[in-house]
């Protein structure tokens, strides 16, 4: 259910609105949040709205009649904005980012949460599926992009290399790269069509003369995933 011509804003006052993008007429506004609302998105058929706040919290609403649905809570509330939510490309799952350094990933079609992603050492400002909405990558005032598996919430990759925050990241839409914003008033393509683990563990037993331990494993993959994405020989 699409419907063209329509755009979202979000605003201090606490509220979102909906407005036809032809006439400028205001459609619905979005009323229920406690605080700020930093960000609003639609789902992919356009029939649902995600809205991220300051309250710590984000809500789905019917894009439609703007009757609230779902309050998404799981961020530490004190304290910690939910600074972006957005649906994956499949429509299946919802990603939060919060304040709290954890972004979080939820069943769009109950609001249930699915997988927590934790690892980042500041607050996380943005977030962006690959178009096959299997991987996520989050980036964050600590200077890193990180990459997630979706399913799995396992981390595959810490792209490292900017020296100031980094506001925003994108995947290109192949998937292999992805292009991120940085305040050191830098942008950078990085290559993320990387191996899956188990085809750098068979490398790695080609070129290591010994068994390597489930920790050294862990260790050569994420080093060799890191070096590739930032373009850097094994």
């Amino acid at each position: 259910m699409v419907r063209p011509h329509r755009f979202r804003t979000c605003s201090d006052d606490r509220t979102a609105r909906l407005w036809n993008a032809v006439t400028g007429e205001a459609l619905t506004t979005l009323k229920g949040h406690q605080a700020y609302v930093s960000h609003a998105a639609f789902s992919p058929d356009g029939s649902l709205v995600v809205t991220a706040s300051g309250d710590g919290t984000a809500k789905f609403w019917d894009a439609v009649t703007g009757e609230h649905i779902a309050t998404l809570q799981g961020h530490q509330q004190t304290a910690s904005a939910v600074w972006h939510a957005a649906f994956s490309p499949d429509g299946q799952l919802v990603v939060t980012a919060s304040y709290d350094q954890t972004a979080r990933l939820w069943d769009s079609a109950t609001g249930s949460p699915h997988v927590t992603l934790r690892g980042h050492a500041r607050q996380i400002t943005h977030a962006s599926f690959s178009p096959d909405s299997r991987r996520l990558a989050t980036a964050s005032d600590d200077k890193t992009v990180r990459l997630w598996d979706t399913v799995t919430g396992e981390h595959i990759a810490t792209l490292r290399g900017h020296h100031e925050r980094i506001p925003h990241v994108e995947f290109s839409p192949d998937g292999k790269r992805l292009v991120t914003a940085s305040r050191d008033s830098t942008a950078r393509i990085w290559d993320v069509d990387l191996p899956s683990g188990q085809e750098l563990i068979e490398y790695a037993r080609n070129i290591v003369p010994r068994h390597l331990s489930e920790e050294e494993q862990r260790n050569f993959i994420s080093d060799h995933r890191e070096r590739q994405a930032a373009g850097k020989r094994p």
